[in-house]
């Protein structure tokens, strides 16, 4: 009888050199504004028979907030998967490029996320769009437990087997009025479970305080950035949108 432990999948070197094999392509600044993604350009390696993709989308930043303004965050990135299947697929060339950061806004619209894609061998448009921008408004905050679900651009994905749109974000008004309103950032498709909350930014003139701090990086892979809030004083920027990834499994 075989052992169990034999049988579990784990994708960890075995002693077969036909066992599947795993690497992730990003940039590794995950916690920095416009970094500019990761591009490559990847030879199959001979004796393949088959390779698995999945792509995910960069979230959509944040937008920026003076005087009087609150809104919602930035949308999570698409989700993409494909598999190829050949006799042959070594020599086979792939072009992988993972979406970047986006930059941080200090305007009241963010910035749309950016696109993850790869070219090659049996692929056609193979592609996650990025998340939608974030944005806030005057005086948004005096609309006691409002709640806005904006989609102001369509984040699609493309070409794949199975393909997941990005995620919606949205908005709550805060309780008191001119205190803090509630973001939920979105989180990209078949990451971590749940939206990241607000409310982000620096509160400034508010009932609660001067100040309620920095607000929290966006969640890699491909998650929405947060909009800065504000209530009188300083402007601040949103949160930028996380980059995105490509996983490459084959055997």
């Amino acid at each position: 009888m075989a052992n169990l432990r034999s049988l579990v999948y784990t994708l960890a070197p075995p002693d077969s050199t036909n066992f599947p094999t795993e690497f992730l392509v990003y940039n590794t600044n995950v916690n920095s504004q416009n970094n500019g993604g990761q591009c490559c350009l990847w030879t199959v390696p001979a004796g393949t028979t088959w390779v698995s993709f999945e792509i995910w989308g960069g979230g959509g930043g944040g937008a920026g907030s003076c005087c009087c303004q609150q809104g919602w965050p930035g949308g999570s990135g698409s989700y993409s998967r494909k598999t190829v299947c050949a006799l042959n697929m070594g020599g086979c060339q792939y072009t992988v490029c993972a979406a970047g950061t986006t930059p941080m806004s200090p305007v009241c619209l963010g910035c749309a996320g950016n696109t993850t894609y790869v070219n090659g061998y049996g692929l056609s448009n193979f592609c996650a769009n990025g998340g939608a921008y974030g944005e806030v408004h005057c005086q948004q905050f005096q609309g006691c437990y409002t709640c806005s679900v904006p989609y102001p651009n369509c984040c699609c994905a493309y070409g794949g087997d199975f393909n997941v749109h990005g995620t919606r974000s949205t908005y709550t008004s805060s309780t008191w009025c001119t205190q803090y309103g509630q973001q939920q950032a979105a989180v990209a498709p078949n990451t971590v479970s749940g939206p990241q909350l607000g409310p982000g930014g620096c509160i400034n003139g508010s009932a609660n305080g001067s100040c309620t701090g920095w607000f929290p990086c966006s969640v890699f892979p491909g998650g929405g950035g947060i909009s800065a809030q504000t209530h009188g004083g300083n402007c601040w920027c949103g949160t930028w949108g996380a980059g995105g990834l490509v996983s490459i499994t084959y055997g």
